[in-house]
């Protein structure tokens, strides 16, 4: 039976044959087999279509940049429990409710497998990881990991992710809140009636409108054995039961799908983007938008002209600075059979076509398949993205650019840890920002043993 799909790809726990197959890159928990996937970003301002030519995303300072400099990384301190060599772990998402405090959630190697956790960051100080409780029903040894954070007040914070375990074959959904500054226990999803009676259900990620409104997204396993996309709301402080959400009208009989990705411009007003398949059975990109607390059918992203007749596409990040005004990350690949990256902007309540974009960094190979996999957008609609990219050496580099002005500009190299690998291999999945100027991103890097291990950045 496939297994819920994570918003990463990567082979995890080779032993017992895991396989999360979704498709951002994911830091390799047990094994280093990892596939980046090329994505970059592309600003524009209008609701009209925007052509297929490609954007190459400029290397210069010409513009003002939202973010400055980044300080160099450093490693977070793992739970009490984690596994005293050789261990790997990574950090999935971030939020930032104020400048220097900010919360981060991802998974580790503990003594018992690998367990989820959450970080903190305190007056600009990052403490010591703790573990996550999970359900009184989880296994004694399960693999489990925080795919989403959301904050709307310090000290009021939201993870959600799933938990697994072989038997049986099981993925379960979870949320856990944070309140006035302590995790509590990890409860379940109330999954939808449809579901299957074996369960194969994960959330990918969650936002908060304010304290006790928050909407979280994933997909699950129905009764037909197909994989559906829902959502699941907080409303005054209650979590309800997760609802399918209606994919697009050429969706295919077996939709293959979930959503990877929500952010919410008010209590009521959210934009989510996934991926599903339509009736040839080809990979496409969606989004959904919910008007006025009710999710309307989603939509077909429209490709680049050069998109191959089986795609392969999907939709994989997005952000809004305001209400009908959002940026939308994803790749599909092209009549070359090469893995491109695209995006594609909301405005007005129009979805422009995606345009192909190319994002090299200073001293990034020819070949460097930038994969930008965080993106947060101020009110103002200046942005910043996170990722990592080929050097010349050929080793992966953790890098980062703003836009400000209506360009994009100041990509640059991100500093790892000073036991940094020779050979590095590091990525950043997530930044947030308190306000522009002001930023968090996390990740992971190889240390100089070898060794995976979470880390988060900072600009000053």
């Amino acid at each position: 039976m496939k297994r819920f799909r994570s918003i990463h790809r990567v082979t995890r726990l080779a032993a017992t044959s895991k396989i999360v197959a979704g498709r951002k890159r994911r830091f390799p928990l047990i094994t280093s087999a990892c596939v980046a996937i090329g994505l970059a970003v592309v600003f524009a301002t209008t609701s009209t279509a925007v052509g297929a030519a490609t954007v190459l995303i400029p290397r210069t300072r010409g513009v003002a940049s939202a973010v400055t400099t980044w300080r160099r990384g450093v490693e977070i301190r793992l739970p009490m429990n984690a596994k005293p060599a050789n261990q790997s772990a990574g950090l999935y998402s971030v939020a930032c409710p104020r400048a220097g405090d900010c919360v981060a959630g991802g998974a580790y190697e503990s003594t018992q497998g690998g367990d989820a956790m959450v970080v903190t960051e305190s007056s600009g100080r990052w403490r010591q990881a703790t573990e996550v409780t999970l359900p009184s029903n989880a296994q004694s040894q399960p693999y489990a990991e925080v795919n989403g954070v959301a904050c709307a007040a310090v000290g009021s914070c939201v993870a959600v992710g799933y938990y697994s375990y072989e038997f049986p074959d099981v993925d379960n959904a979870f949320l856990v809140t944070e309140t006035h500054g302590t995790w509590g226990s990890a409860t379940d999803v109330q999954l939808p009636a449809n579901s299957a009676s074996v369960v194969q259900a994960g959330l990918q990620w969650v936002a908060c409108a304010r304290p006790g409104f928050c909407v979280a997204t994933g997909g699950y396993l129905d009764q037909s054995g197909n994989f559906q996309a829902m959502v699941v709301t907080e409303a005054k402080g209650k979590w309800g039961r997760a609802t399918e959400l209606q994919l697009p009208a050429d969706a295919g009989a077996a939709p293959d799908t979930y959503m990877s990705y929500v952010t919410c411009t008010g209590a009521r007003s959210c934009v989510a983007v996934g991926e599903y398949q339509d009736r040839s059975i080809h990979s496409q990109g969606m989004v959904a938008v919910e008007s006025k607390g009710r999710w309307q059918r989603a939509v077909e992203v429209r490709l680049p002209s050069n998109a191959a007749a089986d795609p392969d596409a999907g939709a994989y990040s997005v952000s809004c600075w305001k209400v009908g005004g959002c940026l939308v990350l994803g790749s599909y690949t092209d009549k070359s059979h090469v893995d491109e990256a695209m995006a594609l902007i909301g405005s007005g309540g129009r979805w422009a076509r995606a345009t192909e974009v190319r994002f090299r960094p200073p001293h990034a190979a020819a070949n460097s398949a930038d994969d930008v996999g965080g993106l947060w957008c101020a009110p103002s609609a200046s942005c910043v993205a996170v990722g990592d990219y080929k050097d010349t050496a050929g080793h992966l580099q953790d890098m980062a650019a703003t836009w400000s002005e209506g360009k994009w500009s100041h990509v640059t190299e991100i500093p790892q840890p000073r036991n940094e690998n020779s050979a590095p291999d590091s990525y950043l999945y997530a930044v947030a920002c308190a306000r522009a100027g002001s930023c968090n991103a996390v990740g992971y890097y190889k240390d100089n043993s070898g060794i995976f291990q979470a880390m988060a950045a900072t600009t000053g």
